[in-house]
């Protein structure tokens, strides 16, 4: 395990937080947060290295420069460009292939910003393989979209286009026992639901920031990470609006 440093976890008064990930730690299968500690950088701050701090140790790698996306510590940020084309877009690959298993349930959870949510699709997790895309926002910025053993479900905002450039959502997927899909926005539950039929499991070589789409087309994500955050469970209201408060009062 990694040494997790709990008590530097804080909200915004500097004092400690009441519920971090770790009170699910069984059902924790990924943690990504935007700190120093978790990140190797090159002496241009690109990053090679983002460690995965659940007891998966899925950590992240990129071992291109000019698909690297580049860590601002000031500021606890990895930033995605895409701007570059298809061989130069950044991206990280998880070094194993990862499982959520469809029986339980399972949460998936980010805090991040786009420089153009209105333009082109954009995943923050996704696959090699166009079967699945497990965390994307859609062109026009009025929906979200999960692809999960070839079926995908697309969650409309409940006010489309709405989303400022540049500004950081925390934005929710939570998937219940019995495949209902909803989407919350800065722990707003929007009121289209989805449900995937039978099964709903997904078993992926993942990489964050990037994904393929139903074409084979690659998208990519254009703005900043400060984390994100994998169960492998069912959550109810209550947990999910604790990790909704998590996401946006910890400081690291």
């Amino acid at each position: 395990m990694l040494g997790l440093g709990l008590s530097s976890l804080t909200n915004a008064g500097g004092r400690p937080l009441q519920w971090n990930p770790l009170d699910k730690e069984d059902e924790l299968v990924l943690w990504f947060t935007a700190r120093a500690q978790d990140i190797t950088v090159d002496g241009s701050n690109l990053v090679s290295t983002w460690l995965d701090r659940s007891e998966s140790s899925n950590h992240a790698v990129q071992e291109e420069e000019d698909q690297s996306p580049v860590f601002t510590e000031a500021n606890n940020i990895v930033t995605f460009d895409n701007t570059g084309g298809v061989a130069a877009d950044d991206y990280m690959l998880l070094s194993q292939q990862w499982t959520l298993e469809p029986d339980v349930g399972w949460v998936i959870a980010a805090r991040y910003t786009s420089v153009d949510w209105d333009g082109s699709a954009q995943t923050i997790l996704g696959d090699k393989d166009s079967s699945n895309h497990i965390a994307k926002h859609d062109s026009g910025a009025a929906a979200f979209s999960v692809k999960a053993s070839g079926q995908t479900r697309t969650i409309t905002l409940d006010t489309p286009a709405a989303l400022v450039d540049g500004t950081f959502y925390t934005v929710i997927f939570s998937c219940s026992k019995l495949g209902v899909l909803t989407l919350y926005i800065d722990g707003v539950a929007q009121v289209d639901t989805e449900t995937f039929a039978s099964t709903k499991d997904l078993s992926i070589d993942m990489l964050c920031g990037k994904g393929v789409d139903e074409t084979g087309a690659y998208q990519t994500l254009g703005g900043d990470v400060k984390e994100i955050i994998v169960f492998n469970a069912e959550m109810r209201t209550g947990e999910i609006g604790l990790l909704n408060q998590f996401m946006e009062r910890a400081s690291y």
